[in-house]
């Protein structure tokens, strides 16, 4: 689907065919240094660090982007810098490694996430898990879709069809940020999710959570507290799959927003929504 051009004449396509090709390349990076020591370049003693290697593989992809489209913003979980304004047409959000505390601890559930903002909306998504080798990718409006790179066979995402919220596993991420991982735990939001569905998962990676939500491993996926590097991907995948997608207050997502729900059907949605709206129980 060509959908659009960029002032130098791309279409929404090629930029989508770029972001797979990059994401892929960046994969292969991740891949090679997987179980290997890595080196820690900010504070090792924070919850939330960063590693040499999620600068480095950044560094690769702001490097592509700014080769290929000069006039397109990049905004990156690890620079220190944004390069971007709100009145560029395109804007890059990408996050190198996503599950960087996973990688660090060679637990194999981390991916790079590539997505491409038009006019400040998400409007392509691509992640690509280096350990399965599977890479996801969607263009808003348009095709969603998972290739097998070991074999090259590709298919359309689907979100599973469940209605019982009882029988759903609902993924979500508590962030290191301290004082909301207080707010969550005096919400009693977890054990409130737990009791009303089938079980909980924390897989550590809020893009590669999503791409499983449209691809229809889990049900549910929630987060109190993101930024956009986040969720810009995965929310393109798993609408453009036919997940629900909204914040947890039930509004479309925008890019200012800090919280995401994306469930399988209107049905789970709405019944996780009610959930995680429910007041906490007064402690005795």
């Amino acid at each position: 689907m060509t959908s659009g051009t960029t002032p130098g004449g791309e279409t929404m396509d090629s930029m989508r065919k770029h972001a797979e090709q990059w994401a892929v390349e960046a994969g292969h990076v991740l891949a090679s240094e997987f179980g290997h020591k890595m080196t820690i370049v900010s504070d090792p003693d924070k919850k939330n660090f960063s590693t040499a290697l999620d600068v480095q593989v950044e560094s690769i992809l702001h490097q592509h982007i700014r080769d290929t489209y000069p006039d397109h913003g990049f905004l990156g979980e690890e620079e220190a810098t944004t390069y971007a304004t709100s009145s560029q047409e395109y804007i890059w959000v990408v996050d190198p490694m996503d599950g960087t505390l996973n990688f660090y601890f060679s637990v194999p559930f981390f991916a790079v996430a590539i997505g491409v903002l038009k006019d400040l909306q998400p409007y392509i998504g691509v992640i690509y898990d280096p350990v399965s080798q599977e890479l996801y990718s969607a263009e808003r409006g348009g095709s969603a879709t998972l290739t097998d790179m070991r074999t090259g066979e590709s298919w359309p995402l689907q979100p599973d069809r469940e209605q019982d919220i009882g029988a759903a596993i609902i993924m979500t991420h508590i962030t290191t940020n301290t004082v909301h991982q207080e707010a969550i735990m005096r919400s009693g939001v977890i054990p409130r999710v737990a009791r009303n569905s089938r079980n909980i998962r924390m897989m550590g990676a809020s893009q590669l959570s999503l791409a499983y939500v449209a691809r229809g491993r889990f049900q549910a996926f929630f987060n109190t507290y993101i930024k956009p590097w986040d969720v810009v991907a995965g929310y393109v995948i798993a609408e453009a799959a036919g997940a629900v997608v909204t914040t947890l207050q039930g509004a479309p997502w925008t890019l200012g927003a800090d919280s995401l729900a994306a469930d399988c059907t209107p049905s789970v949605h709405q019944s996780l929504l009610e959930v995680l709206r429910t007041p906490a129980e007064p402690s005795n």
